[in-house]
C-alpha cells in the first residue's frame, strides 16, 4: 500500500466496536465503503490479525449504520482512549493502523 492510498483510505477510518469478533470501522462515505470492502479488506483484515495474533473480521460501515451497533460520534473519545490504553500496556502495537 502506497503513503498515499494509506491516506486516502486507511487513515480516515475510524474504529467503532469489536463485535462477534468483527472490528467494524467507520468511513465517510457509502462510496468509500464500498471501495475500502472490493480492494483493502483482506489487506487490513491480515494487518490487523498480525499486529494482535488474532483472527478478527473487518467490516466498514457508514454512518448510517452507526446505530446498527449502538455506536455514535460521542462514542468515539471512549473508543481512541480505549485503543490508546491497549497500546500503551503493549497489547497493541505504536503503529496499528499503518
Amino acid at each position: 500500500m502506497t503513503p498515499l492510498s494509506y491516506n486516502t483510505w486507511v487513515a480516515t477510518m475510524t474504529p467503532i466496536c469489536i463485535k462477534d469478533n468483527t472490528l467494524v470501522l467507520q468511513v465517510k462515505d457509502p462510496s468509500t465503503k464500498n471501495t475500502l470492502k472490493s480492494i483493502y479488506t483482506q489487506t487490513l483484515t491480515d494487518c490487523i490479525n498480525r499486529a494482535n495474533s488474532g483472527t478478527y473480521l473487518v467490516r466498514f460501515i457508514d454512518e448510517a449504520e452507526l446505530p446498527l451497533y449502538n455506536a455514535y460520534r460521542e462514542d468515539k473519545p471512549v473508543v481512541v482512549e480505549a485503543i490508546a490504553r491497549k497500546t500503551a500496556d503493549g497489547l497493541y502495537p505504536e503503529n496499528l493502523w499503518a
